[in-house]
């Protein structure tokens, strides 16, 4: 984010299309480094959730296994 501020700071005295595309790209960089940090935390989040369906998996089968009889009944 900071190496496009330098080059939008560069082209300060550009014309104005110059310089409006210099900030777009200066305020997109911004933008994805902010969501790079939630992007990281989404992950770590997905692994755990992962990392818990795993650990249970023996209950979700016996769930399944002991659940079609009883829809059966039904």
């Amino acid at each position: 984010a900071e190496s496009f501020e330098t080059i939008s700071d560069t082209f300060k005295d550009s014309p104005p299309h110059v310089r409006k595309a210099a900030t777009g790209l200066s305020d997109l960089s911004k933008s994805l480094s902010k969501r790079d940090a939630q992007l990281s935390e989404l992950l770590k989040g997905s692994a755990r959730f992962t990392k818990t369906l795993e650990n249970r998996k023996s209950s979700f089968e016996t769930l399944i296994e002991d659940g079609g009889p009883l829809l059966g009944e039904l």
